[in-house]
């Protein structure tokens, strides 16, 4: 898949609903305390959809043309120069809406023993974009992916057979003669919910 196509599909998941979760909660962090670089003496300009669409295709961008430091991006001379990213979106404002982005409140804590209870509407919306724009074929697998990780986090595991083996465990439907991941879900670690998970994901599979 090519970089815009790549950046294309990934904009198309933020509908209208979660692109203005997403903006309402960037405008309630604002009033929370930043980190130093971040500080300004100036009112803070409110993310829009140009800018989210802009932040997204930046931070895919970075992750397939890799730099030793991230604002090595914004270098304006020499090998490490990047006009795409610097030309999308400034160093500042790309400091500024990370900070943040959020899909909940970060400050909100419910009861639920859901490790992923933040991250369920993008996840939702990514997998039902990623059906509606493929048709999976009779060659099917079943099988366990790694998101590559190496930070702290209680979900992470090591699977030592694995080209990847740190970071988080999905188990997902693909289509075998490509590896497209046509449904997921990731792995949270020994809760009591996991047993209801797999159910779910396996109903899901008979479903399609």
């Amino acid at each position: 898949m090519s970089l815009i196509k790549l950046i294309s599909f990934s904009v198309s998941i933020l509908n209208e609903k979660l692109s203005q979760l997403i903006i309402e909660e960037a405008k309630e962090d604002e009033k929370e305390p930043k980190a130093p670089e971040i500080i300004s003496s100036k009112k803070i300009k409110e993310i829009d959809m140009i800018e989210l669409e802009a932040y997204i295709g930046v931070i895919i961008t970075m992750g397939i043309n890799r730099k030793p430091n991230y604002h090595m991006h914004w270098n304006t001379h020499g090998l490490w120069e990047s006009s795409l990213i610097s030309k999308a979106l400034g160093l500042k404002r790309f400091i500024n809406i990370g900070s943040n982005f959020h899909l909940s409140d970060p400050f909100y804590s419910s009861n639920s023993q859901d490790k992923l209870e933040k991250l369920n509407p993008l996840m939702s919306q990514i997998e039902a974009k990623s059906q509606q724009y493929y048709h999976l074929g009779q060659s099917i697998a079943i099988d366990e992916s790694m998101i590559a990780f190496k930070g702290r986090n209680s979900m992470k595991q090591y699977l030592p057979m694995k080209p990847t083996k740190w970071g988080f465990k999905n188990f997902v439907l693909a289509d075998s003669s490509n590896g497209y991941v046509y449904r997921f879900i990731i792995y949270p670690g020994k809760t009591n919910l996991l047993n209801s998970l797999l159910i779910t994901f396996a109903w899901g599979f008979c479903k399609d």
